[in-house]
């Protein structure tokens, strides 16, 4: 089995041209039925890839706050 690796970049632009915070406060001016929208865009329209990722980023928190712990 092999892995496959993004081709190495042949510019130094960056990969997106909206900042971190101009994101955020475009997202949070958004309505509940357009964020949903959005997820679906981005997710491929696939609901569970949404619950799929929300479990993962669950069990992230935990593994770390696990470790915190010990």
């Amino acid at each position: 089995m092999s892995i496959i690796s993004l081709p190495e970049p042949t510019t130094s632009k960056p990969l997106f041209d909206l900042s971190t915070d101009d994101a955020l406060a475009f997202v949070t001016t958004l309505t509940p039925a357009e964020a949903r929208s959005m997820l679906m865009e981005l997710l491929g329209r696939d609901e569970d890839a949404f619950i799929t990722a929300m479990e993962r980023v669950e069990r992230t928190r935990a593994r770390y706050a696990e470790a915190v712990t010990r």
